[in-house]
């Protein structure tokens, strides 16, 4: 858990601050967050699966971590958090299940002036998506995929559109944890440990107002 608040402290994230955990799953970077921000911060996990954040709620209690406020919803459903009162916001392994032309003018309206866009973002990105977030198929009922580096370049092109600039990059500290929750990885591998994870870089972006 300290790699992780120290991998956080890197991207950015600091005392005090009020953090969202946009698509914050079983809270694997909401606990590292809320230990980042301290007593008097705060950090919004959001999730759209009660089933999940019944876990995630259970893991901060475990954590005693109580700076951590839960929200079941998707990412058009925040309307009840104020335009400009985040200061860093997350969106860790989640950006390919969500329609970008939606997401980031949301995130937009959410973060403070300066404030920080942290992503990370694995293979998946590869499924090609049309302008507007739309999935393209082929022909014959396949996804279109790019190479990876092209598909993050084009996710950096959308987000920098939106009106960020890229401050740093923290290089092959990410966490790919799908595996650890996959039962066919467990029944497959008999044991998929934390070290076996992949590793990914996190982008980090100003916004600018």
């Amino acid at each position: 858990m300290t790699s992780a608040v120290d991998t956080l402290r890197k991207c950015g994230l600091h005392n005090a601050m009020l953090a969202m955990d946009l698509g914050c799953g079983l809270g694997h970077y909401t606990i590292p967050a809320a230990i980042s921000v301290g007593s008097e911060g705060r950090v919004v996990a959001v999730d759209y699966d009660k089933k999940i954040l019944k876990g995630t709620s259970q893991r901060l209690l475990d954590a005693g971590l109580s700076n951590v406020d839960i929200t079941c919803a998707n990412h058009l459903e925040l309307g009840h958090v104020p335009d400009s009162s985040i200061d860093f916001l997350m969106i860790y392994d989640m950006i390919h299940t969500n329609p970008r032309i939606e997401i980031f003018p949301v995130i937009k309206r959410l973060l403070k002036s300066g404030g920080t866009l942290s992503v990370l973002a694995f293979g998946e990105i590869r499924i090609q998506k049309k302008e507007y977030g739309q999935f393209i198929k082929s022909e014959i009922g396949k996804n279109i995929t790019d190479p990876y580096r092209e598909a993050l370049t084009k996710l950096h092109n959308e987000i920098q559109f939106y009106g960020f600039s890229l401050s740093s990059v923290v290089e092959s500290e990410g966490v790919h944890f799908d595996h650890f929750h996959s039962a066919y990885h467990w029944k497959k591998y008999g044991d998929v440990r934390l070290d076996s994870l992949e590793r990914g870089d996190i982008y980090n972006f100003a916004n600018e107002k």
